[in-house]
């Protein structure tokens, strides 16, 4: 009986998943080292409040304020990574304001903008808009 359950399995084909899966493992550690080393840059409360005022001044826009409850670290499935929470109040032109939200996803590759909320004061134009922007911003802090 264990004779004819041996000649059933197909060693070749059990070979063949082998090797793929150990492919697979390659990749995703690779990907993982890549994000890993993406999310170790600091980004600290400073660097980014500083980086929130050079992309308003690309838009025309007035930054009138940015607060922070400052860094905190918080586990994601075992990483350890330090979490930055700003809002910031912008004021200018809708357009610019979407714009400059836009830009901040894409200068902080490893933060989101959590939320925005647009206002235009009633009767006026859409120049004189103020905005709130919630970004978060992630650092890889350690195993």
């Amino acid at each position: 009986l264990a004779q004819s359950r041996l000649q059933g399995i197909n060693l070749e084909r059990i070979s063949s998943q082998q090797k793929i899966l150990e492919e697979q493992l390659s990749q995703t550690t690779s990907q993982f080292e890549s994000v890993k080393s993406i999310l170790a840059e600091p980004v600290g409360s400073i660097n980014a409040a500083t980086s929130i005022f050079e992309i308003a001044e690309t838009y025309n826009l007035v930054v009138t304020g940015i607060t922070s409850p400052g860094p905190v670290d918080e586990n994601l499935e075992g990483a350890i990574l330090q979490v930055v929470s700003l809002t910031a109040e912008v004021n200018g032109n809708v357009s610019d304001l979407v714009k400059f939200a836009t830009n901040l996803n894409s200068y902080f590759i490893t933060g989101a903008v959590k939320s925005i909320s647009i206002t235009v004061p009633e009767g006026s134009s859409a120049d004189n808009a103020s905005a709130s922007v919630r970004l978060v911003v992630y650092t890889y802090r350690g195993d």
